[in-house]
């Protein structure tokens, strides 16, 4: 795999997670990674979520996900 299809690659990630939490309005932190768990280790979920709540769009209170866009 080049640098240009892992990349694409973890974009698509980052949006899957992101998308997941938007269309949930919220969602427990376990339950999304127990759902993701066959494609991605927790190192990997872990770093993810913490991308996606450093970008503003979620927050996490108490393990919840919450979609704050």
């Amino acid at each position: 795999m080049t640098t240009e299809q892992e990349i694409g690659s973890a974009i698509k990630l980052i949006k899957v997670v992101a998308d997941t939490v938007k269309e949930a309005g919220q969602i427990p932190s376990g339950h999304l990674y127990a759902a993701m768990m066959h494609k991605i280790d927790l190192s990997t979920y872990n770093r993810v979520i913490d991308l996606v709540k450093r970008s503003g769009l979620v927050e996490e209170k108490s393990h919840l996900l919450k979609w704050i866009g």
